[in-house]
């Protein structure tokens, strides 16, 4: 299987779809980071799902860069553990490459990039 960074963004949708089938069940507003994050947003995915209840809905509504973190914003069920799981996945954002997933720091432009990105 191909890593996560080096899908391509329809790719990564549809690993996602396949695996996170309720939380990725809607079409997406927005999807506009880069494939470093996939990782992350692929495990924030995954533990959302947990939260998934039949008849009480919980999907990604976007997926965004913002102000230079990762913002995943949800859709139907919401509650702590779920903001939970957001704030978790913008955190670890910033210690990795938008680009490569590989470690990053802030840049003066407000990216999280590496070494080889910056």
């Amino acid at each position: 299987m191909k890593r996560l960074a080096n899908m391509t963004q329809e790719e990564f949708q549809n690993h996602c779809q396949n695996i996170c089938r309720t939380v990725w069940s809607q079409t997406l507003h927005n999807f506009d980071v880069g494939p470093g994050w996939h990782g992350l947003i692929f495990l924030a995915s995954c533990r959302l799902e947990r939260f998934c209840r039949p008849g009480d809905p919980l999907y990604i509504k976007s997926i965004e860069n913002y102000k230079g973190a990762l913002r995943i914003e949800v859709g139907g069920r919401q509650g702590q553990g779920i903001d939970k799981v957001t704030k978790w996945a913008e955190i670890q954002s910033l210690h990795f490459c938008e680009i490569c997933g590989n470690s990053g720091d802030i840049t003066e432009h407000g990216k999280v990039r590496c070494i080889d990105h910056e």
